[in-house]
């Protein structure tokens, strides 16, 4: 599941430890990675708590590269990144959430067809 670790906790948390990135995005290499660090800045920092849909967009982008079906691409964006996988079953309400995104991209796709 993409959704649940963003926030000011979760920001300051990595933002103090470096914590839970891979080496390759801690600080020190900043300029290669403007997904988790803010390229405007003057100094280098994590993005803001701000940014979400900024990095929701990307993920999206990435996942669309990958060839994920479209209607996955949309539910993903319409439930501000939740995506089940087998290692990730979603609460009940998530899997709600999830479902009925999926229902309107099909319901919007069968309006696009008929017309």
């Amino acid at each position: 599941m993409l959704r649940g670790a963003e926030g000011p906790a979760s920001h300051a948390r990595l933002s103090q430890t470096g914590g839970g990135v891979s080496p390759e995005v801690r600080p020190g290499n900043e300029a290669q990675d403007p997904f988790f660090f803010d390229p405007p800045a003057d100094t280098p920092q994590l993005r803001p708590p701000d940014d979400a849909k900024f990095a929701l967009d990307v993920l999206v982008e990435m996942m669309a590269e990958a060839g994920l079906d479209a209607e996955v691409l949309y539910a993903v964006k319409r439930t501000g990144g939740l995506f089940p996988t087998a290692a990730s079953v979603l609460a009940a309400e998530e899997q709600r959430e999830w479902d009925a995104a999926v229902h309107e991209y099909r319901v919007r796709l069968l309006r696009a067809r008929k017309q």
